[in-house]
């Protein structure tokens, strides 16, 4: 398509690109709005009229008329994008995330180095939790390539859409997108099993049924990892019991225990001075007590127990936002919220 809603848009994305920005919001009659830093800001001062926004769903998804979804786009102009639309007052809007060009090392990502030595965990299930846009899925995806480039595994991502690509390494890997590979999250994940798997990798687990058959998977000697929307590990071990009827949790707590190696959250912080974001992480790692505390549904206790456990490489929010704060990482008002 030629015009001005497709020159306008690879300027607005080529610009956002350049500015570090994360995402792009276009909306009706306002400025197309770049997110840069966790904030807002305008990209000009034309708005984007309902014309152009219908002529961009007809160009992005095939129709003027943009139903809620979600694809993978990749242009000259910002490389690989996630798009999703969605109509408001019966116009289309977009919300587009600038995706990485490469996937980060751990290194780059400047994370805790507990998550190397989890990266070499053969079986169980870890998860990484987050608001949109924490950054847990360039985790997940940065230890996926640390396992790609270290060893030999057969390993199969199941993605709504594909965030990454992976490159050559030692490992065999399946990327599959949900609506493109496969109908849904819960019949993909089954299908994994029967694809000698080692590694299993979920962009994210919804519902009851995800988190069963990943449990499953765990529990049969497969490495499974997943995000999840949550904002601690003690938020991320209650959203896995409580996916699923009460008379069922002393069961899924049993199950929980067993197999979970471990729960990363993250969150961004602003660096001192105002000079970009930082992830902040809050790790917790099963050991034997944690497990007992899952098992027994004493969630309550798992704060202390994370709190206390910084020789296996736990730590809570605030404990890692203290360390950036002495480095002088981060400025000392700074809060991990």
């Amino acid at each position: 398509m030629t015009g001005l809603a497709s020159i306008r848009l690879d300027d607005i994305l080529s610009a956002a690109r350049a500015r570090g920005a994360s995402d792009v919001h276009l909306a009706a009659r306002r400025p197309p709005m770049l997110r840069v830093d966790g904030s807002l800001q305008a990209f000009g001062d034309r708005a984007v009229s309902p014309d152009e926004l219908r002529a961009l769903g007809a160009e992005l998804f095939g129709s003027e008329a943009v139903a809620e979804r979600t694809i993978s786009v990749r242009r000259a102009s910002a490389g690989d994008l996630r798009v999703h639309g969605f109509s408001t007052q019966g116009v289309p809007a977009l919300a587009i995330r600038l995706l990485g060009t490469t996937v980060p090392t751990l290194e780059a990502l400047e994370l805790p180095p507990v998550l190397e030595q989890l990266s070499g965990r053969e079986r169980g299930l870890m998860l990484f939790a987050g608001a949109t846009g924490s950054g847990k899925s360039t985790t997940l995806a940065a230890i996926v390539d640390r396992i790609n480039r270290t060893r030999a595994r057969r390993i199969i991502t199941i993605e709504d859409p594909i965030e990454y690509y992976y490159g050559d390494g030692l490992s065999l890997i399946s990327q599959r997108e949900l609506g493109a590979d496969a109908d849904d999250l819960a019949s993909a994940l089954v299908g994994a099993l029967r694809c000698d798997p080692d590694v299993i990798v979920v962009g994210e687990l919804r519902t009851a049924a995800d988190i069963h058959t990943a449990l499953i998977a765990a529990e049969t000697g497969h490495l499974v990892m997943a995000t999840l929307h949550t904002g601690d590990a003690t938020q991320s071990v209650e959203r896995v019991v409580h996916a699923f009827a009460g008379d069922l949790h002393a069961m899924i707590r049993a199950q929980l225990a067993e197999v979970v190696e471990a729960v990363v959250c993250q969150r961004l912080v602003v660096r001192r001075g105002g000079r970009g974001r930082r992830p902040v992480a809050e790790v917790l790692v099963a050991t034997d007590a944690i497990r007992n505390l899952i098992r027994d549904g004493r969630t309550h206790q798992l704060r202390n127990a994370i709190a206390m456990g910084r020789q296996y490489g736990m730590q809570l929010f605030e404990q890692h936002l203290e360390e950036l704060r002495a480095a002088g990482a981060v400025d000392a008002e700074v809060r991990a919220s």
